[in-house]
């Protein structure tokens, strides 16, 4: 699994292989998110194939959540 955090978005960002190998896992990670909710921090999850696959999509649902959606086309080189 790999994390990114984005202080200025309070945003966490998931890319995993695969989600919810198990329901252990699953369970976790919703308590893991209710915790960080309660720090009004947002956790989003990707697996590695929607990365992969069909990064536009990604990058959309990732706009859908921040504050200032126009900060991700910046960095992007996009106008």
């Amino acid at each position: 699994m790999t994390t990114s955090y984005c202080q200025e978005a309070k945003l966490i960002i998931e890319v995993d292989g695969c989600i919810y190998k198990n329901i252990e896992q699953k369970n976790y990670d919703e308590d893991r998110t209710a915790i960080l909710n309660q720090h009004e921090l947002k956790v989003i999850r990707f697996t590695n194939k929607e990365v992969e696959s069909n990064l536009d999509e990604v990058l959309r649902k990732i706009e859908n959540v921040l504050p200032h959606p126009q900060l991700l086309s910046i960095r992007r080189g996009e106008s």
